[in-house]
Formats: C-alpha cells, sequence, structure tokens
C-alpha cells in the first residue's frame, strides 16, 4: 500500500503503559458498532441527501479523495460531493475557504452541518478511520507541512475531533493554520479514553446541532493540553 513519502512516528519502546484495553481493541469494537448504528439509523437522511446532490449538480453524489492515514498510509476517502466535479482540475489542491465559489447551494448546506461527512462510516467500517480522531489530511498537505508528520501518523484518523470541538469544521474557521490544529491532535493522541471520546462525541453533535458552546467549556482542560515538541 502507498504511503506519504515523509517519516511516520512510531514508538518502539516496548509495551507503553498507556495501551489500555481500550486502547488496543474496546475503540475500534466501538467504532463497529457506532459506524453501523449510524448507518442504519441515518439511512433515510442518506437517501436523500444522495438524491438532492445527483439532481441539484452533476457528477457523482459520493466524491472520493485520496487521504494520509496511519503510519502515513494512503486510504480512499469518501464523502457527499460538496463541490462542482471539476473545482480542482485546472487549480490543483486548495484549502476550503468560508465563501469557495466552488461549493454548490447544496454542498453549502450538508458542509455547515457535517453532514458531507456521513459516507465516512464506511471508511469506519473499512478500518481506515476512527469516529473520533485527528481529521486526515490530503497528501499534498501533510507532505508540504511538517507539523502532520511524526507523532501525528501514529494513529487512525477520525470523523471529528477535539479541534472541531475547538474550531468548528473548516468552513466555520477558514483562518485556522495547521500549528494551530496539530497540538490539540498530538494532545488527544497522548491522552485519549474512552471517557474522553464519549464527551468528544456528545459536544462536537451538540455543537453541531446547536452551535452552542456549552460542552467546549466543559472540555476546556481537554483543548488546552500541553504538549511537548518532538
Amino acid at each position: 500500500m502507498a504511503r506519504i513519502a515523509c517519516k511516520y512516528y512510531r514508538e518502539k519502546k516496548g509495551v507503553d503503559k498507556k495501551e489500555t484495553f481500550y486502547r488496543r481493541k474496546g475503540k475500534r469494537i466501538i467504532d463497529i458498532i457506532g459506524a453501523i448504528s449510524g448507518l442504519i439509523v441515518f439511512s433515510g437522511l442518506f437517501v436523500i441527501i444522495w438524491l438532492l446532490v445527483k439532481i441539484t449538480s452533476s457528477g457523482p453524489a459520493i466524491y472520493k479523495q485520496v487521504r494520509v492515514g496511519k503510519d502515513g498510509e494512503f486510504f480512499t476517502l469518501y464523502k457527499f460531493r460538496s463541490m462542482r466535479r471539476d473545482a480542482e482540475i485546472h487549480s490543483g489542491p486548495q484549502e476550503t475557504t468560508r465563501n469557495d465559489v466552488r461549493i454548490t447551494f447544496i454542498g453549502r448546506v450538508i458542509r455547515k452541518t457535517g453532514l458531507d461527512e456521513m459516507p465516512q462510516f464506511f471508511n469506519v467500517l473499512k478500518g481506515d478511520m476512527r469516529i473520533v480522531g485527528p481529521r486526515p489530511e490530503r497528501p499534498y498537505f501533510v507532505s508540504q507541512n511538517k507539523c502532520f508528520q511524526g507523532k501525528w501518523l501514529s494513529v487512525k484518523p477520525g470523523l471529528f475531533g477535539l479541534v472541531e470541538l475547538k474550531y468548528g469544521f473548516s468552513d466555520d474557521c477558514p483562518h485556522i493554520t495547521p500549528e494551530d490544529k496539530v497540538p490539540l491532535d498530538l494532545g488527544y493522541i497522548d491522552k485519549y479514553s474512552c471517557w474522553m471520546d464519549i464527551k468528544i462525541f456528545f459536544a462536537v453533535v451538540w455543537k453541531i446541532l446547536f452551535r452552542h458552546f456549552y460542552f467546549s467549556r466543559i472540555l476546556s482542560k481537554e483543548t488546552t493540553i500541553p504538549v511537548k515538541k518532538e
């Protein structure tokens, strides 16, 4: 399997004391149950969004894109297409901005609510991703930013994490840089547990549904985790 052309982090000092049952097996079990449940519960909404995307713009409803996963391995990420099908033919890889003209009307709605990420439940089932974890980046951006390398590549990426809890998704805070995001991700990698994942999950869901920061304040300790530079 292809990998990103960079050095990636791997601990080789024996058994890590933090390797609890949850980290070794429990998280994967919960991810599978959560992904199956999500696909069943939101199956009707999944079909509606699929139809809306197909009807309102040309091109496939499901967009496939190469992302960087654990240990730098490439995988195919699925999401509902929110941009014109020719969005990057001439420009190449670009970060999305708040009023990006490439985004369709339906695309703007599903991006704002995070519904464009729903197909990634299939990525979770395949084992490419987790429900909670750092968001996966594209190979171009990983190769251009060293902060996305090292320990950041030591875990599987997720549907959402501390970055989305603190800053929202990319359309909410387009000015956020990798240097803003990575310290939160590294802090999560060092400290994540079942209880922490539960809090992040419900806090992000609350934030998406109500655009409220109550749970964000509850997790203020997690979002200010001191991170040692490698």
